[in-house]
């Protein structure tokens, strides 16, 4: 007996307790967006089910994975929803498309941590040192010690330092550029070594 297109949809779910997403464990695109087989086509998992619930997607939107998960192919406001393109980028948190959740990172956030660390230890570690140390160029090394790339990872140091004076995280930063000999408020060139 063949099984109808909503049980084999069902088969490929995993549930996730702690987050609620309906997790998709079957093919997916090379961007990791769920991929669905029936009537003789590939589908999108998300918009597939959404028309199977609620019709054919309106014309001028999109679907939207609010949860920032792309397996994830819950129907629901807090899940996957259709909606503008404009609604969907006002609403899209760069932060976690950046850094080490992006699929290209070739850091990992206790990598970025180490490099500030080390970088921090006087007259040690220079800028390319440290890139040649983590496989990365000199510039990249550079954007990560001066919080131009993976700016929402803080160092261990700074952080406990943090939660000690419950401080945010930029006047911690601009005082390290302070201790550093530079003006309040001027434009940041760090120092090289």
């Amino acid at each position: 007996m063949t099984k109808s297109p909503m049980e084999r949809f069902v088969e490929n779910l995993r549930y996730d307790e702690d987050t609620g997403c309906h997790l998709w464990t079957s093919y997916t695109d090379k961007p990791g967006y769920p991929l669905f087989f029936a009537d003789g086509k590939k589908h999108r998992a998300a918009r597939w089910i959404y028309e199977q619930r609620h019709g054919p997607i309106p014309v001028g939107l999109e679907m939207s994975h609010v949860c920032n998960r792309r397996a994830c192919v819950r129907i629901h406001p807090d899940h996957v929803r259709a909606e503008t393109r404009a609604e969907n980028m006002a609403r899209r948190d760069y932060r976690d498309i950046m850094g080490p959740k992006n699929g290209n990172a070739k850091l990992s956030e206790r990598e970025v941590a180490a490099i500030r660390e080390l970088y921090e230890i006087p007259f040690r570690f220079s800028v390319k040192r440290l890139g040649r140390m983590f496989d990365i160029s000199k510039r990249s090394a550079y954007y990560v010690i001066n919080y131009e790339t993976y700016e929402n990872i803080i160092p261990p140091t700074l952080r406990q330092q943090m939660a000690v004076e419950a401080v945010d995280p930029r006047i911690l930063l601009e005082r390290t550029r302070n201790l550093r000999g530079e003006a309040a408020g001027a434009a940041v060139t760090p120092y090289k070594r």
